[in-house]
């Protein structure tokens, strides 16, 4: 399947008009690609239960692919782990089945601007989604610091993947925001793992009888 301009990396902007097109039962499959820290792990996945309403099942570990060269050279291409973790997808898996890579590695995406590290990236609309700690561990921060980070990276990342695109309510995980930032300038959009009222309103409209 074709994936020319459906990777999302924090380019989209406006609220979306789509939401979660399912049967309203959400299961979101996280899928270690090599190791992260079990309690970064366990917090992401409270977040995802409680924003989804989902039941989030923990997977067996995937190994990173194997990436020639040096220092930036060595990053992973996101859309080559979005593949793989199509794989982990059921062929018979119900319209509500998500499956989140998390990893610890540098992983990249391209945008008009060129080729560039980022925190995540996911299909538009699709099945999968993949976030990284990489850029999200700069500048240095506490334990308790990074898993919010990554929290927030996923709830953002998953919403792409229920047709959530960026909004411009400063407290939602769906804001574009720098990917190692806290706040903004003026400190008013604080970094968040929860959904706005507008996202969150989405989500549901598409669920209901």
């Amino acid at each position: 399947m074709a994936r020319t301009g459906l990777l999302v990396i924090a380019l989209l902007v406006g609220a979306s008009t789509a939401a979660r097109a399912d049967d309203g039962v959400v299961t979101i499959h996280i899928v270690p690609i090599g190791p992260v820290p079990a309690e970064q792990l366990e917090q992401m996945s409270r977040a995802l239960g409680l924003e989804y309403v989902a039941e989030v099942v923990h997977a067996r570990l995937l190994a990173l692919p194997v990436v020639q060269g040096q220092g930036t050279e060595r990053r992973h291409h996101a859309e080559q782990l979005l593949k793989l973790l199509d794989q982990r997808l059921p062929v018979d898996a119900r319209p509500g089945v998500r499956v989140l890579g998390v990893t610890a590695a540098d992983i990249w995406a391209a945008d008009q601007k060129g080729d560039h590290s980022v925190s995540g990236a996911a299909e538009l609309r699709g099945r999968t989604a993949v976030v990284s700690t990489f850029k999200l561990r700069h500048p240095a921060t506490g334990r308790a610091q990074l898993a919010l980070r990554l929290s927030s990276r996923a709830v953002h990342y998953l919403g792409h993947t229920f047709g959530l695109t960026h909004c411009g309510e400063d407290h939602c995980a769906m804001l574009e925001r720098s990917e190692n930032a806290d706040s903004s300038a003026t400190g008013t959009r604080l970094l968040t793992r929860h959904l706005g009222w507008g996202c969150r309103g989405q989500l549901v409209s598409t669920t209901s009888p």
